[in-house]
This record gives structure tokens, C-alpha cells and sequence, in this order.
């Protein structure tokens, strides 16, 4: 069922590196048997919330979950929603249609299910559950433990993503306790990342940004603006293409978009939804040697990059505000930082690892080049060349031909990922860092987004959840002070490019 390659092997490798962090090694006993049950009841479907939390779930069971059965009401669908399930009704039908198209290999059927091993229901429904999903009448995310959750704000729609992605992480921890402990009690999020309340206004408005990167994070950005149907501007910056492993992390594609550029697919699905979005094909730096006016126009950036050392080059870049999320094998962080104000820059959040230990060495290592190139490249996203391709194949004593025939046209981390790290992770090498399930990525994303959705500015800056094993336990805020030694706040030069830049003009 697992198959091999693409997000197969994906799956199988994050599953091995869960395993090895748990001291779990039977990788196959894991994934085999598994199967999840979605119940959907016609009152949760008569709300555009519980719609929400519908096609949320069904967008995210089928990536770490293969064996999917779906049952229950059917509902005309909201409009806003439709370009993201590709039908005018939601129901078991639509749905396991939707889950065989993120996942062509797996088993997913609208059928009354026989016995799974997580039923999970969507408002109040009948069945016996293990996880109960819905809104409270504060607007506030519910993952109730063994029974139903009412849907009492209709229009909540934030809230019900969340509500789904908790969900999705309760399931996932009945699925494979092993690797992700035993099942939560009643999960309950009532607040955003910066205290206030998590329901956002209706159709709320987007100040001008540019969203940098539109992987794992950046999708859930664009998939809760589209859900939102929030208005309002933004540039979508990334080089890459969707590859078939991406498709277990990120909510927002399906097999049909595999071989597209994130950027590109991302904006032309926001301007259906009535967002003015432009897509590009670079990183941001790049971004802004083709656009310099832009710099004077950086108010804010959505930072949903997947490494410290691009962290870096955005901070550099010095705009006025940037919204940051960042996620682990367990949890995820979701930040806001301004520059020279006292507290932390994104480059004091994140200061690089120098060394042996640091992303760039590791991958210089393993595909036998320099650090120097490596970083370069990771700094550029551009592809890597049949030259460095060659060197790479010989140093891991594979056929040239064949190697570059496989792995023309992959930037560095995408060429790290597929040639070394899916070996090594099933040969069990400890510390390797790895994005976490769907989910963890989609609770970053969805709460990136009610940060720059948000219409009042609060004084935390930083904020943390557990979506491991701790799940139920409360999150983490707080506002973290400048870092002496971070090498831009400390930098006059930098200090002083901010001041010109946006001090002088208010």
C-alpha cells in the first residue's frame, strides 16, 4: 500500500526517522492495518465552518494516512471553497475523490466503513468516535477525546481549520502511538498566536506582502486565505517546482499540480478567490536585484522558510515586519519581529549554526562538494548543474549517466533530500531533522496567516505549540529580547540602512 518513491517514500522515511527518535524499529507493523473514518453529519455541513473543517481534514488524513473511508451528509458547497475540493458538493463522494487525488495509490471509499482505526467526527454525529471535531460558542478550536463536538459559531472559519488540524494530530497519535504516544484528552485552542481572540473578521483584509517560500507553511498560508476568502495583495516568492514527496506535507496541492512552480500555482489559485497575487520564480534576494523599487515597499514579509540559513538572508534584507513560522519533528513556533526595536530580529531567533553540524556542511559531506557551493546554492534555490551533478554521482559511486538523468533540473536541499536523506534515515541515523506530519506544517501555516489577517497589534511576539506528544498542554507566549551578539542588530551598517529605509519616512 506504502508503495516506493515520491510521497511514498517520503512517508516511509519520516515514519523511520519517528521510529528510530521512539526506539520503535518494526517500520512496516507501523504503517500497515492503518486506517482512518471520516463521519460527516448534515447539520456540521450546513455551516461554511463545518464545510471548512470537512474539506480541511480530507485534505490532510490522506497524507500520512493512505486508507481513508468517508461517510455521512452531503451540502451544496460554499463558492469561496469549491476551487479546493473541484466540486459544487461536499460529501463522502467529493471527498474520497479529493483523498485519491492527493494520494492515487492509496484506498479511499465513501462506503459505510467496516471497523478503522480512528473514526473521527465532524460536528455531532451518531457514530462512536474517538475524535470529536467542532467550535465552541467563544469561537474557540475543539479535538474532544470519544465524543461529538457541536459546530456553535457557523462562520468561524479560522477556527475550524484549526479545529481540523488538531484533529488530524489527535488521529494521527490513535493511529501510530508508537512513534507519536498515546491519544490526547480534549484539545482547545481559543486564541491566536498574539493573544487575541482566533475567529478573524468576516472577509478579513490583507495589508500588501510578499509570502517567501510556498512549501509545507507557505501552502497553509495560501490554503487559509483562500478559505478565508480574504482580500487584499500579495507576491508569492519561490523558485521550486511541486514534487511528487512534497505531496505528504502540503495541504494545498494534489497530484494534478506536480511538475508546476509552487509560486506560480499558488498565485493563480488566490486570484480565484479575489486576492491580487503575483507569482515569482525566485528567492528573495534575487526577487529584489529584479525589482528594486520593491525595497522601499518590503512592509511585510511571511517567512515560511525551511532553514535557518534563508531565515538569515531574509532578516538581512531588513524589512519593516516580518511574521515568521517555523516547525520541528514536534512542535512549531510563530513569530513577529521588527528591527532595532529592543526585541528579537528573525536573525536573533535564528542565528546560523557554524560548522560541522550545519546544514550546508552536512550536505557538503554527504554529496561530496564544499560547503561553500552547497550554501551557495541553498542561498539561490537555483538547480544543480550537470558538472556538480557528476561530481556528486561519482562521489556516492553511482552511474553518471543515470544520475543526472534522475536528478536534472533539483536544487541542492531537494537533491540532498531524495539521493542521501531517504537512506539514511531508514538506516536509522540519529539528530537528522526532519518537517514534521501534515498537520504540524498546517497549524504553522494556519496561524502564520491569522497573524498577518490580524486587524489589532498585541504584545506578544512569540509564540510555541506542542503538536507531538504533548499535545494537549497549554502554548507558549512571550516577547524574546534582542540577542547581544545577533550580527545585524549589532551591525551599524544595518541599523542605519533601517532608519533610512522606514524611521525617516514616518
Amino acid at each position: 500500500m506504502i508503495g516506493v518513491g515520491g510521497r511514498h517514500e517520503e512517508l516511509h522515511r519520516t515514519v523511520a526517522h519517528l521510529a528510530d527518535l521512539s526506539g520503535d524499529v518494526e517500520i512496516g507493523s507501523i504503517l500497515s492495518g492503518r486506517r482512518a473514518h471520516l463521519d460527516l453529519s448534515g447539520e456540521a455541513l450546513g455551516t461554511s465552518a463545518g464545510q471548512v473543517i470537512a474539506l480541511t481534514l480530507a485534505r490532510l488524513l490522506p497524507r500520512y494516512c493512505p486508507q481513508v473511508s468517508f461517510s455521512g451528509a452531503s451540502a451544496s458547497l460554499t463558492p469561496a471553497l469549491r476551487p479546493l475540493l473541484g466540486e459544487s458538493e461536499i460529501g463522502p463522494t467529493s471527498l474520497a475523490a479529493l483523498a485519491a487525488r492527493i494520494w492515487p495509490n492509496g484506498s479511499f471509499t465513501h462506503a459505510p466503513a467496516s471497523k478503522g482505526s480512528v473514526t473521527i467526527g465532524v460536528g455531532r454525529t451518531g457514530r462512536m468516535l474517538d475524535v470529536g471535531v467542532g467550535i465552541d460558542h467563544q469561537g474557540a478550536a475543539q479535538a474532544l477525546r470519544g465524543r461529538a463536538a457541536a459546530i456553535a459559531c457557523a462562520e468561524a472559519r479560522l477556527p475550524g481549520m484549526v479545529a481540523a488540524a488538531l484533529a488530524a494530530a489527535g488521529a494521527a497519535r490513535h493511529l501510530y502511538p508508537a512513534l507519536l504516544g498515546a491519544a490526547p484528552g480534549d484539545v482547545c485552542l481559543g486564541s491566536g498566536p498574539s493573544g487575541g481572540p482566533l475567529d478573524l473578521p468576516v472577509t478579513p483584509t490583507l495589508q500588501r506582502s510578499h509570502l517567501v517560500g510556498v512549501g509545507a507553511g507557505g501552502c497553509a498560508v495560501v490554503y487559509a486565505l483562500l478559505c478565508l476568502e480574504a482580500r487584499g495583495e500579495i507576491e508569492l516568492l519561490d523558485p521550486d517546482a511541486v514534487d511528487d514527496s512534497n505531496l505528504m506535507r502540503y495541504i494545498l496541492f494534489d497530484a494534478s499540480h506536480v511538475g508546476g512552480t509552487k509560486s506560480a500555482l499558488a498565485a493563480g489559485l488566490l486570484r480565484t478567490g479575489g486576492i491580487v497575487a503575483e507569482g515569482h520564480e525566485a528567492v528573495l534576494a534575487e526577487y529584489l536585484r529584479r525589482h528594486p523599487g520593491e525595497r522601499s515597499r518590503l512592509e511585510t514579509v511571511i517567512c515560511a522558510v525551511d532553514s535557518y540559513r534563508m531565515r538569515g538572508n531574509i532578516a538581512r534584507e531588513i524589512p519593516r515586519q516580518i511574521l515568521n513560522a517555523g516547525t520541528s519533528a514536534a512542535d512549531f513556533t510563530v513569530s513577529r519581529h521588527g528591527f532595532n526595536d529592543g526585541y528579537a530580529c528573525l536573525r536573533c531567533l535564528y542565528p546560523e549554526v557554524v560548522g560541522a553540524s550545519d546544514p550546508a556542511s552536512l550536505a557538503a559531506l554527504a554529496l561530496g562538494l564544499t560547503a561553500e557551493e552547497v550554501g551557495e546554492l541553498m542561498d539561490t534555490k537555483a538547480p544543480v548543474s550537470e558538472l556538480i551533478l557528476r561530481r556528486v554521482a561519482r562521489h556516492r559511486q553511482e552511474d553518471p549517466e543515470s544520475f543526472t538523468a534522475r536528478r536534472a533540473g533539483q536544487p541542492i536541499d531537494t537533491l540532498y533530500n531524495k539521493a542521501v536523506c531517504g537512506g539514511a534515515a531508514v538506516a536509522r541515523v540519529r539528530g537528522e531533522v526532519f518537517a514534521p506530519l501534515a498537520f504540524g506544517s498546517a497549524l504553522a501555516g494556519f496561524l502564520l496567516a491569522h497573524a498577518a489577517l490580524d486587524p489589532t497589534a498585541r504584545p506578544d511576539r512569540w509564540f510555541r505549540a506542542d503538536f507531538g506528544r504533548h499535545l494537549e498542554d497549554p502554548p507558549l507566549r512571550g516577547s524574546r529580547r534582542v540577542r547581544d551578539d545577533c550580527d545585524l542588530c549589532s551591525d551599524e551598517d544595518y541599523v542605519e540602512a533601517h532608519r533610512r529605509r522606514w524611521v525617516d519616512l514616518e
